[in-house]
């Protein structure tokens, strides 16, 4: 029989399996060393330049991952209003500019318009064309305004165009 140390009992409570892991993970900024205590916050470093940037620049990375990653509408909608929040005006403009370029012409300048709310064509006549025009040009603006009005012009028979010139010319004079 052999002389006992007195420590036997803690040590064999140490490789119990509620102790068999060094380290139990609680989350991603969260280690618990001991199993039964409370968690403690990570002391991981964070990268050079990480400990550079703002704070709200850092939640803008971490949503735009977010919003890659889910890449849904709502998500990207909800990018939208924490810009407006945690960016200035001077960083929202450089933001929608970098992405603007990004593209080619036409989809960028499909992007700006769908993001303007541009009034994209006029919808076909309902009852009679007038009023419908009218709403239209209503919510146009002065581009698009000059190419439907050019367009239409053009596409005009020619005793329509010089019936058309003779109304404008007699609006311009009263």
């Amino acid at each position: 029989m052999e002389a006992s140390t007195g420590i036997e009992p803690v040590y064999t409570d140490l490789q119990a399996p509620t102790f068999f892991k060094e380290t139990n993970a609680k989350g991603h900024f969260q280690y618990q060393d001991i199993c039964r205590t409370k968690g403690e916050h990570d002391t991981q470093k964070k990268s050079t330049f990480s400990r550079y940037m703002k704070p709200a620049h850092q939640r803008m990375s971490r949503m735009l991952g977010y919003c890659l990653t889910l890449g849904t509408p709502e998500a990207w909608s909800g990018f939208s209003l924490v810009a407006a929040v945690r960016l200035d005006v001077t960083e929202r403009a450089a933001l929608g500019f970098a992405a603007l370029n990004a593209l080619d012409t036409k989809q960028a300048r499909m992007t700006a318009a769908a993001s303007l709310g541009a009034a994209c064509g006029p919808l076909p006549p309902f009852l009679g064309g007038m009023e419908d025009a009218t709403q239209w040009a209503e919510w146009a603006g002065p581009a698009e305004l000059d190419a439907y009005c050019l367009a239409a012009f053009r596409r005009m028979a020619p005793a329509r165009q010089a019936a058309f010139l003779r109304f404008v010319q007699r609006r311009a004079v009263a």
